[in-house]
């Protein structure tokens, strides 16, 4: 699979099977989000624009290969994308995350876009590896990068999907860049 945009790429959106793809050339990748979630397209197909090129390569920038492949790090960015571009905004989610003390968490207020994060699930006490997506002074919207996160014995979140959640539930990564990759 080729993991640098190519011209033909591009965002599809199918409204009678409610689903999201990236189609590139031979290969697609599902977005795991459903049409409905997203806002509306104004047709079914998009072209990748510069902007969208510029992005991918400015994220695929921070990626390392050596704990992630290629196409785990080309799905990754496409769903980073796919959710800056088009997702209708959602509501925080941080009773499903344990609060952090500040030995924990670390200092927070400094949290950034574009870098990785732990969330530590409330129920089962399992951590996992979030990309900061977006942050303010309260909330980060974060896309999960590790392949599953079990949050309940009924929910798992799946590689790619997002959650909000405030400040005091994210742990940061100790590392030099605190990059994900």
């Amino acid at each position: 699979m080729v993991s640098l945009p190519q011209a033909n790429w591009q965002w599809s959106v199918d409204t009678e099977d409610n689903s999201v793809k990236v189609l590139m050339g031979e290969h697609s990748v599902d977005i795991v989000y459903q049409a409905r979630m997203f806002i509306p397209f104004p047709q079914k197909t998009l072209y990748f624009s510069l902007d969208d090129v510029a992005n991918y390569s400015l994220l695929s920038e921070q990626f390392s290969v050596d704990e992630y492949s290629d196409e785990q790090i080309c799905h990754i960015i496409l769903h980073i994308l796919a959710v800056t571009l088009f997702h209708k905004p959602i509501m925080p989610k941080s009773w499903l995350f344990q609060t952090q003390t500040q030995t924990q968490s670390q200092d927070v207020s400094y949290i950034e876009s574009r870098e990785c994060v732990y969330l530590t699930s409330a129920e089962s006490n399992v951590r996992a590896k979030y990309f900061v997506i977006d942050c303010d002074e309260h909330f980060a919207l974060c896309l999960l990068v590790d392949v599953t996160h079990p949050i309940t014995s009924r929910k798992t979140f799946r590689q790619g999907q997002i959650v909000k959640v405030s400040l005091d539930k994210i742990t940061c990564i100790e590392s030099l860049y605190r990059l994900c990759f």
